[in-house]
């Protein structure tokens, strides 16, 4: 990571941590899985997977999914904290979506019986979160053409 960014995202972490508690913890019980999950360990999730094969292929398609997510929204959030020139259309749409989904984890009991309905329900928004941006910066790109081909035309 750019050492600019990661200055960002340290001092974005403070000012969340001051400014929206709920949203910061939901944030960091997030992060804690994702980033057992990208080593390979954490909580099973693949459940229709054989156990042997379960935490190799979460592995994969977390790492596949924190580049994805995880590079377009430090771009936004270092906009944000003054430390890039230019924003991040999926990054901030990514934002969007990730703060409210943050405040409702942290609303989520920690239960040992809630576990597995958690979990499947961070992963599933986390996909969620990817795709909904995905069509969100895709129909921007859309409609700029289109707004770019109606003015060259006029």
């Amino acid at each position: 990571m750019d050492p600019n960014v990661w200055v960002a995202d340290q001092a974005y972490g403070k000012l969340l941590r001051k400014n929206d508690r709920r949203v910061y913890r939901g944030y960091i019980r997030w992060a804690r899985t994702v980033t057992a999950w990208m080593d390979g360990k954490g909580p099973e999730c693949f459940l229709w997977l054989p156990k042997e094969k379960r935490l190799g292929a979460q592995k994969v398609a977390i790492n596949k999914m924190a580049l994805r997510i995880g590079i377009p929204w430090s771009e936004h959030m270092a906009y944000l904290m003054g430390a890039r020139p230019n924003d991040n259309l999926r990054g901030r749409v990514l934002m969007a979506i990730g703060v409210p989904i943050s405040r409702l984890i942290d609303y989520i009991p920690h239960r040992r019986g809630h576990r597995v309905a958690t979990l499947l329900g961070m992963w599933s928004l986390f996909w969620l979160s990817h795709w909904t941006a995905s069509s969100i910066v895709g129909l921007s790109k859309l409609f700029n053409s289109a707004k770019s081909f109606i003015l060259k035309a006029a």
